[in-house]
């Protein structure tokens, strides 16, 4: 009788996928556009968000072109060969007035604003020997609506939990028929698409990539992590997101801060750091987001960042290799360094209650070049702690436990059983087989995080067929 039940769910599963799946088809052949509201872009040249146009629209360009007269294509060419020569030393002379306008004190980093949309990529590969990078804040640009083609179909999440269980794997499988469709069309996608995301944002995501399938599949990545940091922020709060990559969890922590609130994001691979730009962009982010282009380290001046893959884009590092074997090196980048102490002093930041150091290998020399800001200001820290990627960069955990205590700090693990979402402190660091952690001055105790909802079987079954 079982093994009947067993087979007849198979079977409706199955049948039910398929379904969905010829929906999903169907559905794509007959996509709509729907309207974001974005800073507008007079350059804006990618191709990953065209801007919408009308039939009509089209034929009424064309209509104009055709009753152009022959004298106005003959003269054309002599008109944009005088153009190019005058524009050109505009274009250089406004973009010294705007570098000019811009600078900040002589201790700060030099800044440029721009209301551009990134240009993906090109600059990625950079012979080892050129000149640094320069330093680069995104400040807010003029709102005007612009249309992008979204995919509107909510993920299985449509804000922020925590979810039991989760691992950072999630996404190479699915939970429901909803998400095995989700998943098929992730591993078919060709080109970046922006996708409807929690709490009433948007995210690129990209193909061929760890991080954005699973959030693409499940909705949502590390929520565990994202939940803990949300509860630790305060309304009105600073965030400081060091290793921001495409901006993730800068995004999320908006909803804590609030519009009065500010979060900084620092991302150092130029790959990386166009997603993350592009990403405030168009969530109209930019009014409490700041973005830079920087690694941060216990020295101000430069270094080798190695990039790795496009699917394990997450692991880029300064270290002597990746923290996983099997990962290829697709180029190196000259990067700014700087130590955060520096930093916090340059951009006149007066207080920091979350920091986020997940930079691959980096973290003591981030953890060494941030001891005043730390001693001042005493902010939580979700710490990277994973041993392949300390020992590529000559340290090891005993060091980071040797340094925590030398700040006053606990270390503590998340605690995700299934029944409860915490976090645990860790008596000894150099036998912590997790790869974050959370770090708490001394005198602080932990956060009660929201917890996992509690969900039977014939919940979890029902979620399956209809989520």
């Amino acid at each position: 009788m079982i093994s009947f039940y067993k087979k007849a769910i198979f079977s409706a599963s199955f049948l039910a996928l398929f379904a969905q799946i010829n929906a999903s088809e169907q559905q794509d052949q007959n996509s709509e556009t729907a309207p974001v509201t974005v800073p507008a872009d007079s350059n804006n040249n990618d191709e990953n968000a065209p801007a919408t146009e009308s039939i009509a629209e089209q034929k009424e360009a064309e209509k104009d072109t055709n009753v152009a007269s022959e004298k106005e294509k003959e003269d054309s060419q002599s008109e944009a060969d005088q153009s190019q020569q005058q524009t050109q030393p505009a274009l250089n002379s406004e973009t010294a007035q705007q570098q000019e306008s811009s600078s900040g004190s002589d201790n700060a980093p030099s800044q440029t604003a721009t209301d551009s949309a990134p240009k993906e990529a090109a600059q990625t590969t950079t012979n080892e020997s050129s000149a640094p990078q320069e330093i680069v804040a995104i400040e807010t640009p003029d709102e005007q609506p612009v249309s992008v083609t979204i995919d509107v179909d909510a993920p299985s999440y449509d804000h922020l939990v925590p979810v039991s269980e989760w691992n950072r794997y999630s996404g190479d499988s699915a939970g429901s028929l909803r998400e095995w469709v989700r998943w098929w069309k992730y591993l078919r996608m060709k080109t970046p698409v922006v996708m409807k995301w929690i709490d009433d944002f948007v995210v690129r995501i990209y193909p061929d990539n760890e991080i954005f399938r699973a959030i693409f599949v499940k909705g949502i990545y590390d929520p565990n992590s994202m939940v803990i940091i949300n509860s630790l922020l305060p309304k009105d709060g600073v965030f400081i997101d060091v290793g921001a990559s495409f901006g993730y969890f800068s995004i999320i922590a908006t909803k804590a801060v609030g519009p009065n609130g500010r979060v900084i994001a620092i991302e150092p691979s130029s790959r990386d750091y166009n997603r993350l730009v592009d990403n405030v962009r168009i969530n109209n982010l930019g009014n409490i987001i700041s973005t830079y282009r920087l690694a941060i380290s216990d020295t101000t001046g430069t270094a080798l960042l190695s990039i790795a893959t496009e699917e394990r884009s997450a692991l880029n590092t300064l270290g002597n290799e990746f923290s996983f074997k099997g990962v290829d090196k697709v180029a190196k980048e000259n990067v700014d360094t700087i130590a955060l102490d520096d930093f916090v002093v340059a951009n006149q930041i007066k207080h920091v209650d979350v920091l986020k150091l997940d930079i691959e290998g980096s973290e003591l020399k981030a953890l060494h070049g941030a001891k005043k800001t730390i001693a001042k200001f005493r902010p939580a820290i979700m710490l990277g702690v994973n041993s392949n990627a300390l020992k590529a960069s000559g340290t090891d955990h005993d060091e980071i436990q040797k340094t925590l205590s030398e700040l006053g700090y606990k270390a503590y693990r998340i605690v995700d059983n299934g029944e409860i979402l915490g976090l645990e402190s860790i008596p000894d660091l150099t036998k912590e087989p997790a790869k974050v952690i959370f770090c708490l001055h001394e005198s602080v105790l932990p956060p009660v995080p929201p917890q996992p909802e509690q969900k039977s079987f014939f919940q979890r079954l029902t979620d399956f067929f209809t989520r």
